[in-house]
């Protein structure tokens, strides 16, 4: 996600059997930085970043898996 000063990269990653969505931003001189992991998410929920949009500068609609039924997260970076 691009958000004009960064480059946002969201991913999964496996921790403890629970897959955690996680954000590093490299900034335009090329500095990579980690973001504090989303941790406080719904037990159950199964985020595809993969097929996530870019809805606005600072926006991103993530669809994501529940109890075998589809949904969408709305992520907002300040």
């Amino acid at each position: 996600m691009n958000t004009g000063g960064q480059l946002h990269l969201l991913f999964n990653m496996e921790e403890r059997r629970v897959n955690l969505l996680n954000d590093y931003t490299v900034a335009p001189g090329g500095q990579i930085s980690r973001n504090p992991t989303l941790k406080n998410l719904d037990k159950g929920f199964e985020f595809m970043a993969k097929y996530g949009k870019q809805v606005s500068a600072h926006q991103m609609i993530i669809p994501c898996i529940y109890r075998n039924t589809v949904c969408f997260a709305k992520i907002e970076f300040n």
